[in-house]
């Protein structure tokens, strides 16, 4: 296995170091939301290590200076600010990562359709909902998710997105929380990848708990999404 864990929750480093290796062409360049405290997250192996730099956007005060050429935006970010963002960060990045256990779905809608242009990306996986199931949460004002079970996207709505968008799927880490993709006209050919298509998570609930949970906050039938979603399907 790759993966491998330096200031990552899970074994994410090792992925995202694998991926980097494998570019083309690499600018060091990162967008992460949900970039934490500045302790842990999916680019500070990058820009501590590796020479990255990029944005970090997150609302929780910073317990470490960030490292040279790393720009934190302290603040919520929602889909009407996507293009202040894009305006920081620069829409050709090399690495995208989201974690904010709400709106990361909608909130990528966004972020593609004014032109982010990531060449991979890790986003965290509303694992409950299982490996069929295409779902993510309702954007509603008010609305209460939960990071255990109303967050994010199922990996089928992830797997559909990302297809639509011409990316393709590297692998799960082998927790069962993060999935990678990514766009193979940037990439060297990377086949020697073991690839995981799916794990349930031991921190998670099965999917039948999953899904009385879920529907006790919203019908899941209205949260069923196809992967080509744009902003002009999102009342903003």
């Amino acid at each position: 296995m790759y993966e491998k864990r330096i200031f990552s929750q899970h074994g994410e480093d090792g992925i995202i170091e694998y991926l980097a290796n494998h570019q083309k062409e690499c600018q060091k360049r990162f967008l992460e939301i949900g970039y934490g405290d500045g302790r842990q997250n999916n680019s500070l192996n990058l820009s501590r290590n590796h020479g990255w730099s990029g944005v970090g956007v997150d609302m929780r005060d910073q317990s470490v200076e960030p490292p040279g050429g790393v720009t934190v935006i302290q603040e919520m970010i929602d889909l009407k600010s996507v293009d202040e963002l894009l305006a920081i960060s620069g829409k050709n990045v090399d690495f995208y990562s989201i974690d904010i256990d709400s709106i990361d779905y909608w909130l990528t809608v966004a972020l593609m359709d004014a032109g982010l242009n990531p060449a991979f990306v890790c986003v965290e996986i509303m694992n409950g909902a299982g490996d069929e199931v295409s779902v993510a949460p309702p954007l509603r004002p008010g609305f209460k998710y939960n990071k255990f079970h109303i967050c994010g996207a199922s990996i089928r709505a992830w797997q559909n997105f990302w297809t639509h968008r011409g990316y393709k799927f590297l692998t799960m880490d082998k927790s069962g929380i993060n999935a990678f993709f990514y766009h193979p006209e940037k990439f060297e050919c990377m086949t020697d990848y073991p690839v995981i298509e799916y794990v349930p998570s031991k921190k998670n609930k099965g999917y039948d708990d999953w899904l009385s949970i879920f529907n006790h906050r919203a019908n899941i039938e209205e949260c069923i999404v196809t992967g080509k979603e744009t902003i002009k399907d999102i009342n903003v």
